[in-house]
């Protein structure tokens, strides 16, 4: 399996369907979409990064940091296309944009997901993370 990761804007048109399948997920998972205020501008270099995962030419997953101003960023809008799950997207994708939030110098990762996201939280203990 080829991933490749695409830099791209967060308000642009590869990611506006995958953030579009994240806010379904939401309304499936939670009964409602996420209202938490995002400003694209965040994700933008040098105070973010959004990457979407292309697999055999399509896009399959997307997930993007924000810097929080401390020396820590943090994780947003994780997501994996339903086709694609099970493949390992995911955490790859979570291996990069932990690799370029390090390259960008800074020292820590945070995340937030919630209790409907089991999945997600295996695969963020697999990877080092604590629970808060």
């Amino acid at each position: 399996m080829s991933l490749e990761f695409r830099a791209v804007p967060y308000d642009g048109e590869l990611a506006a369907g995958l953030i579009e399948q994240v806010q379904q997920e939401y309304v499936v998972r939670y009964g409602g979409r996420d209202d938490a205020p995002v400003d694209p501008a965040e994700f933008s270099p040098p105070r973010g990064l959004f990457l979407v995962v292309v697999l055999d030419g399509g896009p399959v997953g997307c997930g993007g940091w924000r810097d929080l101003g401390d020396g820590r960023v943090e994780v947003k809008r994780m997501f994996t296309a339903p086709a694609a799950r099970g493949r390992g997207v995911a955490r790859a994708l979570l291996a990069e944009l932990e690799r370029t939030a390090a390259a960008a110098g800074h020292g820590r990762v945070v995340l937030e997901t919630g209790l409907a996201q089991p999945e997600a939280m295996t695969l963020y203990g697999s990877a080092g993370y604590d629970p808060i």
